[in-house]
């Protein structure tokens, strides 16, 4: 009897976590389903398309009839909306609405709405259809006319906008507007939605369930092995939530990455005036908007597995930055392939965001096996929010993070695990310094890592100083071949009409001041963003409930430092205190002197994703002998990091879904 109540007892402890990690995501699932997928699968609140209004121009309709045609880009129809503006008392004025046929004439919806109930500015009035249009590439137009009903002082206008899509014409009283389209938003059933969101919430309940059941093998499971599963898919996820050009600067990125993919192609890569040349259909991407969305999504989607349908050049609105090729290296060699296999532009720009990837997963395999101890902290920094969505991108950004990490890895090892540094290990750290010093000058002090290196583990002690100061010269040397214009800009104050160097000694007492403000005015910002609360161009936003989450695993994680077989010295933590602070103060610094006006009273720039590459330093810093872990808790917050992403996931998607 006792021997069956000890066998219960250990199935209850191997099972009941397990089950509630599933009742939870379960749970979850269900909630954000029916809280807002089932709106945009079932109830046609899916956003087809989007034109957002202008602010600064309208047209009134006051004794004018417009119409705004419309192409249909989806099988379904079950909203119009439109951006109207009231001036004035318009209690006597009725809004009159008509949807036709633009090829046949035919009337198919009458509406009529006192202009009091119209919206405020800014947002869309909603037309709902008693019976959805079907058919894509269908000519609608959308009439509008007003009339008064009474006395009234005031006037209805309907708002433009300024667009880039090209989605109709736009006709006032009979007369053609050729480059002008009213703001125009259409909505219906979005299925593949439902079935998206599906797959995604299977995948992290397969993924939870296979976490536990490695987790609960007498082998210890590598951590790096354990990333790899969990960056494959949640990776995917990010890339498929995240479309091109989302990313900070996504445009500059890309631009910049077909400039290289043409020259490996033997392509033109720019006109005589320096812009880049790309396939015509990759100039205009596709409809392809910077901000997230269901409307881009779904562009995403249907274009996916587009080839190539015409091969005539066209130019950017820019060249390319000046970075070296390396910067955007797996960026461009996706790129390139895409354009050599004939694929359209979607599936060419999501093949450079998964070399980009790819290359980021290696890097932090790479570091996470390599590192001797704090394996957890690159195992949550390279699986936090922003890392997954900076190494999904085009930016430069993905490039200097995956090195970054690698070099802090690579670095411990060296010190710890190595019982020989040889000239092969020495050429390696130099290739990782000459690699990321010009892709963002600021992260060139992660070189200096290299102290860490113990002077025992070379042959003698003139090879150690020769190692450090050649990390110096070839971080330096990669610099003069790159990057000399944009440093001698800065240094001479030629970037335009920024602070100055000169200006920051002649006034030092308001220049420490600057920086004070800094801190008050955005540190809050910078944190959120670092730890998963802000995302793409500030324009999605989560609840500071995530960042506090994301905090307490990397605080966990600092603290069992304590349980690994090694433990860092202080001179250890001064080595990554001093390289943190360089780069922080380099990142400050380059922002001050290239991006904030000579008038502001605070720095202009500065993102919390900047301090990605440097926060396992930081986090080593914290590690002390004041608070313990008692014991090794790796599975544990391998668990908590996959729960927390699967919680960000949900947000992430229903807040996409539904802008």
């Amino acid at each position: 009897m006792k021997e069956k109540m000890k066998m219960c007892g250990k199935i209850v402890r191997l099972t009941v976590p397990c089950l509630l990690a599933v009742f939870f995501v379960v749970i979850t699932a269900l909630y954000f389903y029916y809280d807002d997928v089932v709106r945009i699968t079932e109830k046609g609140e899916g956003t087809y398309f989007t034109a957002e209004a202008d602010e600064e121009r309208s047209y009134s309709l006051k004794g004018r009839t417009i119409v705004q045609s419309y192409t249909t880009t989806r099988e379904e129809i079950e909203k119009i909306g439109m951006s109207f503006e009231k001036r004035g008392d318009v209690s006597g004025i009725d809004l009159y609405a008509e949807l036709r046929d633009a090829d046949t004439g035919k009337v198919l919806q009458e509406w009529m709405v006192s202009a009091d109930l119209l919206a405020k500015a800014g947002t869309f009035d909603y037309f709902t259809l008693d019976e959805p249009q079907v058919g894509k590439d269908r000519n609608l137009e959308m009439k509008l006319y007003t009339v008064e009903t009474g006395e009234n002082v005031g006037e209805l206008l309907v708002r433009s906008s300024n667009s880039p899509k090209i989605y109709g014409a736009l006709a006032v009283n009979g007369f053609l507007y050729r480059n002008a389209k009213l703001a125009l938003a259409v909505m219906g059933d979005v299925e593949y939605v439902g079935d998206l969101f599906k797959a995604v919430v299977a995948g992290f309940l397969l993924m939870v369930i296979l976490f536990y059941i490695l987790m609960k093998k007498k082998k210890i499971v590598r951590t790096e092995n354990l990333f790899l599963i969990a960056g494959i898919f949640i990776g995917a996820v990010y890339m498929m939530l995240f479309t091109p050009y989302s990313e900070p600067d996504g445009e500059v990125h890309v631009i910049t990455a077909f400039y290289y993919a043409d020259i490996l192609n033997g392509e033109q890569p720019a006109d005589e005036s320096g812009k880049v040349l790309a396939r015509e259909e990759d100039v205009n991407r596709e409809g392809i908007s910077r901000n997230l969305g269901l409307d881009t999504l779904n562009t995403s989607a249907e274009h996916f597995l587009e080839m190539e349908e015409d091969t005539r050049q066209a130019a950017f609105f820019r060249g390319k930055l000046q970075v070296p090729f390396s910067a955007h290296l797996p960026q461009t060699l996706g790129t390139a392939l895409g354009m050599a296999l004939g694929l359209g532009t979607i599936p060419t720009l999501y093949l450079g965001k998964c070399f980009a990837y790819i290359f980021y997963l290696l890097c932090c395999y790479f570091a996470i096996r390599l590192i001797p101890l704090g394996k957890m902290v690159l195992f949550c920094t390279a699986l936090l929010p922003f890392s997954l969505e900076t190494a999904t991108s085009y930016s430069y950004d993905s490039t200097v993070l995956s090195l970054a990490l690698l070099m802090t890895g690579y670095a411990l090892y060296l010190k710890y695990e190595k019982k020989r540094i040889t000239i092969w290990n020495v050429l390696f750290w130099f290739l990782l310094t000459a690699w990321i010093t010009p892709c963002k000058i600021v992260y060139g002090f992660l070189g200096l890592l290299v102290l860490l290196f113990p002077k025992k583990k070379f042959k003698r002690n003139i090879y150690f100083y020769i190692t450090c100061g050649m990390t110096g010269a070839v971080a330096g040397l990669s610099l003069l071949l790159s990057r000399l214009t944009t440093i001698t800009k800065t240094v001479t104050g030629e970037m335009g009409n920024y602070f100055t160097i000169e200006m920051f000694f002649e006034d030092i007492p308001n220049s420490l001041m600057m920086i004070g403000r800094t801190i008050d005015q955005s540190a809050d910002l910078y944190i959120k963003q670092l730890f998963g609360g802000v995302y793409s161009w500030f324009d999605v936003n989560l609840a500071w409930l995530f960042v506090i989450a994301y905090i307490l695993l990397m605080c966990l994680a600092a603290a069992s430092l304590q349980q690994e077989k090694y433990t860092l010295k202080i001179s250890d933590k001064a080595v990554m205190g001093v390289v943190f602070l360089l780069v922080t103060a380099a990142i400050a610094a380059s922002m001050l002197f290239t991006w904030t006006p000579k008038t502001a009273d605070s720095i202009d720039g500065i993102q919390g994703r900047y301090f990605l590459p440097v926060l396992p330093l930081a986090v080593f810093l914290f590690n002390n002998r004041l608070i313990l872990v008692q014991k090794n808790i790796s599975r544990q917050l391998a668990m908590g990091m996959i729960l927390v992403q699967f919680m960000t996931v949900m947000q992430l998607f229903t807040t996409i879904i539904t802008k």
